[in-house]
């Protein structure tokens, strides 16, 4: 989703910035300014309350700070499935209106680099044959190779800015430092791994049944992270009490809020932006482990995806004079044959989109897939691509 643009020389964050941001990552973006002060005396902030709205308001004004709602979709009987696809240039628009088909979709991206198209889903979890028949479906439009794989785990890291140097007011790069922090960090995931097989259960998540009232104020979660019970209760023209009591006794009862991702806008902090799409397998999951951990506080990272070859999928921004040299590093650990394979790709953001969750998918206490509805608009984009109906 393109992020809006801004005057990066204009703005500088200050400590007390840092200390503000983190706070609203941990307790929320919808914390009352009132009680984030008090929050916020455990977090080493020593100024007054006047002072707390003046930087709050500096970091609005400046569209300093980026919110996200994080649904738990596994709670909601969801799956996410990922697709990397690489295609003749001529053929994208295409592939483009074959994935808007799908009501499934939640991301979707021109890239340039070796694959030139990437897009993620939501799909229902008994549904992953029918999704599977659908991108065998898209082969059919000259499609050269299609990498389709399950998000086994999505990880959203904290705010990116342990290489912002506050005197430039910029990210700089460091990957010969990161490189040293990857390899002092393998003796800990060695250790982590030992703790976590001796508690190696997997959970099993039923999911829960919803009404029609939850699914919109979700939806509304979604869109804007932000958006106070009273700012709902005007979307869906009711009263705040009802907002109040479905989103105490059924959404956060049920935990479907995982989290709450604040970030900040990287178009402020970096001087020729570079959006890129990171695709990486390491032989060794610990080398994957120390890597994700070394960097995912470094730049700014929109999700960090396990894949399910174990491949990590990152899509971040960087300072366009960084690239080259995290290839160089991904580069030679290919050579000491601890990465197996990576692939850096340019988003265009100006041909990437965002989605809510399918919420119109949910019918009966579920999530279903229109697998035969798809199919046809897909069969009919093939055989007419000029007349595909909207």
């Amino acid at each position: 989703m393109p992020i809006q643009e801004t005057e990066k020389s204009t703005f500088r964050l200050k400590e007390d910035d840092l200390i503000i941001m983190n706070a609203l990552e941990k307790y929320g973006p919808r914390i009352g300014l009132i009680w984030l002060k008090k929050m916020l005396e455990k977090e080493n902030f020593k100024g007054s309350y006047s002072k707390l709205i003046y930087r709050f308001s500096k970091l609005i004004n400046a569209n300093a700070l980026l919110f996200k709602t994080v649904i738990d979709h596994r709670k909601l009987g969801l799956m996410l499935t990922f697709l990397n696809i690489r295609a003749p240039i001529k053929r994208i628009e295409l592939i483009k209106k074959a994935v808007e088909i799908n009501n499934t979709v939640v991301f979707h991206s021109r890239m340039y680099g070796e694959h030139n198209y990437t897009a993620i889903f939501a799909i229902p979890e008994d549904s992953y044959m029918d999704f599977r028949a659908y991108t065998e479906l898209i082969h059919v439009l000259d499609v050269e190779d299609l990498n389709r794989q399950i998000i086994k785990e999505t990880i959203y890291p904290p705010i990116g800015l342990g290489w912002y140097d506050r005197q430039r007011g910029e990210i700089i790069c460091n990957f010969d430092k990161l490189k040293l922090e990857i390899e002092e960090l393998l003796d800990k995931e060695k250790r982590k791994k030992k703790e976590e097989e001796k508690r190696s259960e997997e959970k099993i998540i039923t999911p829960v049944k919803l009404d029609e009232m939850d699914l919109k104020i979700l939806k509304n979660f979604e869109k804007n992270a932000r958006a106070s019970v009273t700012d709902i209760a005007k979307t869906l023209d009711v009263v705040p009490p009802l907002v109040t009591y479905h989103l105490n006794e059924h959404i956060n009862e049920y935990g479907l809020i995982k989290k709450y991702f604040v970030a900040v806008n990287p178009k402020l902090f970096i001087k020729d932006d570079a959006y890129v799409a990171l695709l990486v397998k390491f032989k060794n999951d610990l080398w994957s482990k120390a890597f994700i951990e070394a960097i995912k506080d470094k730049l700014f990272i929109h999700a960090i995806r396990i894949l399910s070859d174990d491949s990590i999928l990152m899509h971040m921004h960087l300072p366009f004079n960084g690239v080259m040299p995290l290839e160089r590093l991904l580069w030679e650990y290919t050579k000491e044959d601890i990465v197996e394979k990576f692939e850096i790709n340019r988003i265009d953001e100006t041909e990437s989109q965002s989605y809510t969750l399918p919420y119109e998918l949910y019918k009966n206490g579920r999530f279903n897939y229109p697998h035969e509805e798809i199919m046809r608009k897909v069969e009919a984009l093939i055989s007419a691509p000029e007349q595909i109906a909207k």
